[in-house]
């Protein structure tokens, strides 16, 4: 019969939380580490004050993870996929996206 402690290391080793473990050198495991998303301040976001209502965050997303569906539309972007690399935030002219540690 596995323990609990057991069943968290095989999870673990088969990156079978959200791909964040791994082995490393020597079958040695890979620690945690938090991961970083962008977030919205949508009291701050006014994509009508961007040039001709395209968000300019969007634009600038090298990841293209960043969303506009439409002009004048706010921003939205996946949490899930989100790598958090701040190319979005540098480019924001209001300070509306900021990258947080989850």
């Amino acid at each position: 019969m596995a323990s609990s402690l057991g069943a968290t290391v095989n999870v673990a080793r088969t990156g079978g939380v959200g791909g964040c473990f791994g082995e490393g050198k020597r079958g040695t495991e890979k620690k945690l580490m938090p991961g970083k998303m962008a977030l919205i301040d949508f009291a701050k976001c006014h994509p009508e004050q961007c040039d001709s209502g395209v968000c300019v965050a969007v634009a600038a997303c090298s990841h293209k993870l960043l969303k506009q569906e439409a002009l004048y539309e706010m921003p939205m972007t996946d949490s899930a996929i989100c790598q958090g690399c701040g190319d979005c935030v540098r480019a924001c002219p209001l300070k509306a996206i900021k990258i947080v540690r989850m």
